[in-house]
């Protein structure tokens, strides 16, 4: 093997293996100094005080003095002050004032938009916490996917979120959606026996499971070669930050708008200038018509009549659930025109439902509702269907009972995970009250054999 490929001398050359596909399986393990009984307690923390946990880094939030300090970053509101200061110069404490209170205004409401989203956000990602099941001194474990280090053995089962980046060791009819990298709509199908070429594109990467993917069926095992930015969607996040992030358009055409501002301000007060300097009058006189005319012709009243449109536009996309950090993206978002998308399925919310159930003999009937909320009715199609209701509970249970896929309820609504179909046979179950809890009560499972799309497999 590639000395070059895997330093497993170095613990934190290790927790980026850089070409595990290429390699089979066991020469993995032994690459990271693991096998598959798992890494012990101890090894697995002295792995994470030298590599550091699974996370990827997070910018901390920036204090409110520095939020409202930015609030002032503005080519108008530069002109404002400026306008200000003149003001001051003409003695006219009224204009000064008045302009004074409209600029801290203007900065106060940006300042408590944008604390409430940056609170907001810091609330979701607490929340969002992932565990992973590994193996342990040979025994299964459950555990912070943050104390992940590179040698643990990672069992993925239907509905996980794959917690790193791992090399696949086992898999069953294992299929993972990579769309958060790949942008692939489609499952993976994955293959733990491959032994890829180093030119493999990270979709055609089948003996591979990358962290931030959702296992959609099937069962697998793993070790993990990457964790923290070593993942690939870490290095994706490291790739994006080093971008340079263009400008919104409203702060484009306000910037435009503040220089023609200037621009007529300055024509204009140059012009009156050279008029009253022809009819004789004093330049100190003639200054101050100037600069008395420069501060009048400025509307001092946009900026808060923008922040506050900004700032209702704002609440009106919280109450759609969607955190705006800053105000001027809603702007951004609603100056779109065109859409270009790649596939249907990344942009969808990927969910399927039950609205039909075909008995034996033609017995039809109707389901209500859509998406995964399990709201809705059965109706037969015809009346004399009403008596095979039975039948069709029968079925739900079933499928309920032969299912993968998880159901569950949020604070305000509900969320599938694992298989599409899955999925919404358990709602479709959950339509008829039947839970797959209960249904499991009254039928215990006995034994689990995973459907395997492969021949060879499945007729071991």
């Amino acid at each position: 093997m590639d000395k070059n490929a895997f330093s497993a001398g170095d613990l934190r050359d290790s927790a980026s293996v850089v070409s595990p596909f290429i390699e089979p399986a066991e020469r993995v393990l032994r690459a990271l100094g693991s096998t598959r009984h798992g890494l012990g307690a101890a090894e697995a923390g002295r792995r994470l005080a030298a590599v550091g946990a699974n996370v990827l880094p997070e910018t901390p939030p920036p204090s409110a003095f520095t939020v409202f300090v930015r609030q002032f970053a503005s080519p108008f509101i530069y002109v404002l002050l400026l306008a200000a200061g003149l003001a001051l110069l003409l003695k006219e404490w009224a204009d000064a004032g008045f302009i004074g209170v409209v600029v801290v205004l203007n900065a106060a409401i940006g300042t408590l938009q944008e604390a409430r989203a940056e609170r907001s956000a810091h609330a979701l990602r607490q929340m969002m916490t992932t565990t992973a099941r590994v193996v342990r001194d040979g025994d299964l474990a459950e555990v912070d996917a943050a104390e992940l280090v590179p040698g643990d053995i990672v069992v993925l089962a239907s509905g996980d979120k794959v917690p790193a980046d791992l090399r696949l060791l086992d898999g069953q009819d294992l299929q993972i959606d990579e769309s958060l990298l790949t942008g692939e709509s489609l499952p993976v199908v994955k293959d733990a026996r491959a032994v890829l070429p180093a030119d493999a594109a990270l979709a055609e990467r089948t003996n591979m499971a990358f962290a931030g993917a959702f296992v959609n069926r099937g069962r697998g095992e793993g070790v993990v070669v990457a964790t923290g930015l070593s993942v690939q969607i870490g290095v994706l996040a490291s790739e994006l930050a080093a971008t340079a992030q263009q400008e919104p358009p409203l702060v484009m055409r306000m910037r435009r708008f503040t220089h023609w501002v200037a621009a007529v301000m300055v024509v204009v007060a140059a012009t009156f200038a050279a008029l009253e300097a022809a009819r004789g009058t004093r330049l100190s006189q003639v200054a101050l018509i100037a600069i008395a005319l420069a501060v009048s012709a400025i509307p001092e009243g946009l900026p808060v009549a923008l922040t506050v449109a900004l700032a209702i536009a704002t609440r009106k996309m919280a109450q759609r659930h969607v955190i705006v950090r800053r105000m001027a993206a809603v702007e951004a978002l609603g100056s779109c025109t065109t859409i270009a998308t790649d596939k249907t399925g990344t942009v969808t919310v990927n969910e399927l439902t039950a609205t039909d159930v075909v008995l034996p003999g033609g017995s039809l009937w109707r389901v209500t509702g859509a998406g995964a909320a399990p709201e809705g009715e059965l109706i037969p199609a015809q009346s004399g269907d009403a008596v095979r209701r039975d039948d069709v509970v029968a079925l739900a249970r079933a499928g309920a009972l032969c299912n993968e896929a998880a159901l569950i309820r949020g604070d305000s609504n509900w969320a599938t995970h694992g298989d599409a179909v899955d999925a919404s046979l358990l709602v479709l179950a959950h339509k008829l009250g039947i839970t797959r809890a209960d249904a499991l009560a009254e039928a215990p499972q006995v034994a689990h054999l995973p459907f395997e799309s492969d021949p060879d497999i499945a007729a071991k």
